[in-house]
C-alpha cells in the first residue's frame, strides 16, 4: 500500500515536471519565432550594407575618440614596420612584421638596447626608436 502511494506520487511529480518543461520550451520557441518575425518584417532591407549589429557611436566625442584610436593604431603599426626594417638592416632576422608575440623582435630590441646603453625593456620605447632612427617623424 505504501509503495503504491510512493509510486503514484513519483509518477505525478514526473508528469508535472515533463509538462512544465514542455511549456517552458514552447515559450522559448515562441519568443525565438517572434524575434525572427521582427527581423523579417522589412524584406527590402539590405543586411549587407548596414548590418543590424553595427552600432553608431553615442556622441560625436565617442566617434572622435574611436577615430583617434584607429589613427594611433595605424601610426604604431607604421612605426613598428619602420623599426623592423632598421633592425633587419643591422643584421637581425625578423620574419614577422608585427609587434605582438614576436620573439625575434624582442631579442633584437634587447640586444640593440644593451649595445646602445639603453635600459633593456625589449619594447619600442622613445629612446630605442630614436637610436634606431625609425620614428614616424622622419
Amino acid at each position: 500500500m505504501l509503495n503504491t502511494k510512493i509510486t503514484l506520487t513519483l509518477t505525478v511529480v514526473y508528469a508535472l515536471t515533463l509538462g512544465v518543461t514542455y511549456l517552458a520550451l514552447e515559450s522559448i520557441r515562441l519568443d525565438e519565432q517572434l524575434n525572427y518575425d521582427l527581423v523579417e518584417e522589412d524584406p527590402d532591407r539590405n543586411e549587407e550594407s548596414t548590418p543590424r549589429s553595427f552600432v553608431l557611436p553615442a556622441t560625436p566625442a565617442v566617434a572622435f575618440t574611436q577615430e583617434t584610436k584607429s589613427n594611433s593604431d595605424a601610426d604604431r603599426a607604421k612605426l613598428v614596420a619602420n623599426c623592423i626594417v632598421a633592425l633587419r638592416a643591422r643584421g637581425f632576422e625578423i620574419v614577422r612584421d608585427i609587434e605582438q608575440f614576436n620573439v625575434p623582435l624582442v631579442k633584437a630590441l634587447l640586444s640593440t638596447q644593451r649595445r646602445a646603453g639603453i635600459t633593456e625593456t625589449g619594447k619600442l620605447d622613445n629612446r630605442t626608436t630614436a637610436y634606431l632612427g625609425c620614428s614616424n617623424a622622419q
